[in-house]
């Protein structure tokens, strides 16, 4: 035996090695490589971070028309879930095949999605990532976080999709398994309500009133949480605010003609 065929041959051997014993590891744990350009197959960080959650038995049911090709496709997805976290099991039930079932759950239109976790239901409009894992979200958290949003001083719409509005951090509250609810200190209402998680000032355009300072300050200082968004460029003044926690703004403005957007240079584009 020459050393060459003998090196060759023992080269081929590690390679066989190294690929049984990668297929005894694969099997043993059952994974799954994606070899897919960009992970197009693959769950989003941000789900994996929730279902690192799940630490008992969670059933997901889809409830989807068989013979379509969403079946299939919620078929896979579901499967990525039970991939992450083997407590996580699903089925997928034609309302029309087995309507005891879809009665059961009260079920009346397809595309609804179902989770049961620790005796506790919650629901997915869609069979989509971003809804499944936003109702495994709430399901594990059991009870409900409520942001807070401020309003009555010309603060821009959650609801209003213009490009003034806040629709898209309304989504974020909601896929993040947030409930939203407005909170008005202007009509009588005397004090932030105390299941509030946060209270959120997004761009005022008039001044708060005294009673109002007060009322999120008393709600800051019993441990709440407090996020202020405003603009030099309107009548609203955060100093009554800011102070008492020791920060002053002067009203300055940003300004940068190299990276701005739309040709306004107070619209300054931030980069990572």
């Amino acid at each position: 035996m020459s050393r060459r065929w003998r090196r060759g041959f023992v080269a081929a051997v590690v390679v066989v090695v190294i690929v049984v014993v990668g297929n005894l590891v694969a099997y043993a744990h059952n994974a799954q490589a994606d070899l897919s350009a960009a992970h197009r197959f693959s769950l989003a960080p941000q789900t994996k971070q929730v279902l690192d959650q799940v630490k008992g038995p969670l059933k997901v049911t889809a409830f989807l028309n068989k013979a379509g090709a969403s079946a299939r496709d919620a078929r896979f997805l579901l499967d990525r879930y039970h991939e992450l976290n083997r407590h996580i099991s699903f089925s997928v039930v034609d309302p029309d095949a087995d309507p005891t079932a879809a009665r059961r759950f009260g079920i009346s239109q397809y595309s609804t999605v179902v989770v049961m976790y620790n005796g506790r239901r919650t629901e997915a409009p869609a069979v989509d990532e971003l809804d499944i894992s936003t109702a495994i979200l709430r399901a594990v958290r059991g009870s409900a976080k409520t942001v807070c949003v401020l309003t009555g001083h010309g603060e821009p719409a959650l609801d209003d999709q213009s490009g003034t509005g806040l629709s898209k951090v309304g989504d974020i509250f909601s896929h993040n398994a947030y409930d939203v609810r407005s909170v008005d200190l202007t009509v009588g209402q005397a004090s932030v309500p105390a299941d509030c998680t946060a209270l959120f000032e997004f761009g005022p355009r008039d001044p708060l009133g005294p009673q109002e300072v007060q009322a999120i300050n008393a709600y800051a200082k019993a441990a709440g949480r407090v996020m202020l968004v405003t603009s030099s460029l309107t009548r609203a003044d955060p100093n009554p605010l800011t102070e008492p926690w020791g920060v002053h703004f002067l009203g300055g403005l940003v300004i940068d003609t190299q990276r701005s957007e739309g040709g306004d240079p107070t619209n300054v584009v931030i980069e990572d």
